[in-house]
């Protein structure tokens, strides 16, 4: 809900030591159920942006850019759909992965998703994506969305890139085709239509 303001930062209640080695049923989960390459899954859990905790639930890492975590998405694997943002992520924050060929220039493309996993599905089904970031809300979260767009933004600058001068070439929006989803990017149109050609 982005209807709340924190009054104090809190903790992120996430503690790595909560993390099984043997991830079998998340992997389980997200190949056999989610339909995601076993590849791209096995390099989640390889460079540790996806994990699996004692309940046996798919913890997705969000990570800043100098790659601390700094808030998990939790998705059950059992018949109940178990979602779960862990108490003191950071606010308008969340998951992402990076695709970069060339580490010397930034990213040019953002893709805005509503879940870990369809930001994950979402490169699975497009691998040609060259110097983009894949975001996920967890949600339909407005402010969400400007931070991953500011995040992005920071990136470039330490490559000595400034936004004004390198503008991202694509922002897109691959939401749910529902009235939620029609909702978000009428929005985002309505907000930044002057902003974007």
């Amino acid at each position: 809900n982005d209807n709340f303001s924190i009054k104090e930062k809190k903790t992120l209640n996430y503690n790595t030591q909560t993390e099984m080695e043997d991830s079998t049923r998340a992997y389980n989960y997200l190949v056999n159920e989610r339909c995601l390459d076993p590849k791209l899954v096995r390099w989640g859990f390889n460079t540790g942006v996806i994990a699996q905790d004692k309940q046996n639930n798919v913890c997705f890492k969000w990570l800043d850019n100098e790659n601390n975590i700094v808030g998990v998405d939790k998705r059950g694997t059992g018949r109940k759909a178990f979602k779960q943002i862990v108490e003191g992520s950071k606010q308008h924050s969340g998951f992402h992965i990076d695709i970069i060929q060339d580490k010397n220039i930034g990213i040019r493309n953002i893709v805005i998703t509503e879940s870990p996993i369809d930001a994950l599905s979402y490169y699975d089904s497009h691998r040609d994506l060259k110097q983009t970031r894949i975001a996920s809300l967890s949600g339909l979260k407005l402010e969400t969305f400007k931070q991953h767009i500011l995040d992005v933004g920071k990136y470039n600058l330490k490559l000595g890139e400034d936004p004004k001068e390198y503008p991202l070439e694509s922002i897109v929006l691959a939401v749910d085709n529902d009235e939620a989803g029609k909702n978000f990017v009428s929005s985002i149109v309505n907000t930044y239509e002057n902003d974007f050609t």
